[in-house]
């Protein structure tokens, strides 16, 4: 006696079947595919204290907040980082006044070149008149 299939499972089984033929034409060690096995390798072994640390009900969080946390943690015990603050701070302080001081002089020299002496001026100081 024969067994009776529903359309629906004959659908499914073609379907299996053209997937499975479409599966067997993609070559298996095409250089795209062994690319990124490589790279799935390589960073898996690179991320992978990274990933230690994380939990695993928050699989969002990034390998950058487990980094940004360790510098801060660094931050804290280092007295190093305090130090490089300050130099960075007095840095910005010296380039700003720099820039204000020839801003200065430069606005002084505008506003003497548009008040200042005229032509006939000049030519009075050289001894030649108009």
């Amino acid at each position: 006696m024969k067994k009776k299939i529903s359309k629906e499972e004959l659908k499914d089984i073609l379907h299996k079947e053209e997937l499975e033929k479409i599966w067997a034409e993609i070559p298996k060690y095409d250089e795209n595919i062994r690319q990124a096995e490589a790279d799935e390798k390589f960073w898996k072994e690179h991320l992978h204290p990274y990933y230690d640390e994380m939990f695993a009900h928050t699989p969002t969080k990034a390998v950058s907040d487990v980094v940004r946390k360790e510098i801060e943690e660094y931050k804290e015990n280092d007295p190093i980082f305090h130090e490089l603050d300050k130099i960075e701070f007095l840095g910005g302080v010296i380039y700003t006044s720099m820039g204000l001081f020839w801003l200065i002089i430069g606005v002084l020299f505008f506003i003497g070149m548009l008040t200042g002496a005229g032509v006939e001026d000049c030519l009075e100081i050289a001894g030649n008149s108009c």
